[in-house]
């Protein structure tokens, strides 16, 4: 597993399941997924948007709102690339990467 960027984040794989989690502005980002393959996108411990594919390769594209000041809403993406034996993690805003990680499957 290789993890690349400086910002807060936290890379979780105890489990079948594997995670790559970020804060920012306040709020708390985690994408799980899996080698079934199924992802899905978490802010502030609220699964906001999930995927399931039928086959690997696959890739999926999860985005959602989040506040981050009164009134202020940004979007959150994450891109999951799910291969035969590996999985690319990014999660991004504005074009901005937050964190990114990759996993041996």
């Amino acid at each position: 597993m290789r993890v690349a960027t400086s910002h807060t984040h936290r890379v979780m794989t105890e489990t079948s399941s594997k995670q790559l989690c970020a804060e920012y502005r306040g709020a708390n980002l985690r994408v799980e997924f899996d080698s079934k393959p199924s992802a899905a996108l978490y802010i502030n411990n609220l699964q906001r948007h999930t995927e399931v594919a039928e086959s690997r390769p696959h890739t999926f594209s999860l985005s959602s709102p989040v506040q981050t000041d009164y009134e202020w809403h940004e979007y959150i993406d994450a891109v999951v690339r799910i291969s035969e034996d590996a999985a690319t993690v990014k999660i991004s805003t504005g074009g901005k990467e937050l964190a990114s990680a990759e996993f041996e499957l």
